[in-house]
C-alpha cells in the first residue's frame, strides 16, 4: 500500500509538472519574447524531463514490491534493495529491461494501428461492431502489456536468487517431525478386527 501511495504521488506530481511547465513556458514567452520555436523547444525540454523523472520513479517503486513481497522487507528498505539490485546487476537488469520495454512498445504500436484501422472502416462496419472490435483490442492489449510486466518482475525475482530462494522455501516448507509411513503393517494387533486370545 504504502509504495502504491508513493506511486500515485509520484504520477500526481508528474502530471503537475507537465502543467507547471506550460505556466513557466508561458510566463517565460510572456516576459522575454522568445520566438514561438523557442518557446517549444523549451517546453518541450522541461516536459521531457518531467516524463523521465516520473518512469524513473515509477520503475523504482514497481520493482521494490518484489522485496516486499519475496523478501518480506518494508517499502523504504525495497527501494534501497531495489538500488543495491541495480549496482550488482546492472547488465541484467538493463537487458530484461529494455527487452520487455521494447516488446510492450511493439504491442503498443501495433494495437494502435489496429485500432485506427479498424476505426477507419466505421462507415463500412458501422459503430456498433466498430465499437466492440476497439474494445477486445484495448482488452488484448491490456492482458499483453499485464504478461509483459510481470515477466519483467518474474526476471527481477530471478536475478535477486528466485531458483535457491524457491528451493529454501520448499525446504522450510517440509514438516520437521517425523515422516509418516506409506504403508500400514497389517501384523499390527491393533488393526485387527479378529479377537484377542483370552489370556
Amino acid at each position: 500500500m504504502t509504495l502504491n501511495f508513493l506511486r500515485a504521488a509520484v504520477t500526481l506530481s508528474a502530471i503537475l509538472a507537465g502543467l507547471g511547465s506550460v505556466a513557466l513556458t508561458s510566463s517565460l514567452w510572456a516576459s522575454t519574447r522568445l520566438s514561438v520555436a523557442d518557446a517549444a523547444r523549451f517546453w518541450f525540454a522541461l516536459l521531457f524531463l518531467a516524463w523521465a523523472a516520473w518512469i524513473i520513479l515509477n520503475w523504482f517503486l514497481s520493482t521494490a514490491a518484489v522485496f516486499v513481497i519475496v523478501k518480506e522487507e518494508s517499502a523504504f528498505t525495497a527501494v534501497l534493495s531495489t538500488m543495491k539490485l541495480c549496482q550488482s546487476q546492472t547488465g541484467g537488469v538493463l537487458i530484461s529491461g529494455t527487452w520487455f520495454e521494447l516488446a510492450h512498445a511493439g504491442i503498443f504500436i501495433g494495437a494502435l494501428g489496429t485500432g485506427f484501422t479498424v476505426l477507419g472502416a466505421v462507415g463500412v462496419l458501422h459503430l456498433g461492431p466498430v465499437l466492440f472490435l476497439e474494445f477486445w483490442i484495448a482488452v488484448l492489449y491490456f492482458a499483453a502489456a499485464d504478461f509483459f510486466y510481470t515477466a519483467r518482475l518474474a526476471a527481477y525475482v530471478v536475478m535477486i536468487g528466485g531458483p535457491q530462494m524457491a528451493d529454501s522455501r520448499d525446504a522450510r516448507n517440509v514438516p520437521s517431525g517425523p515422516v509418516a509411513p506409506d504403508a500400514i503393517d497389517q501384523s499390527e494387533l491393533i488393526l485387527s478386527d479378529m479377537p484377542l486370545p483370552a489370556t
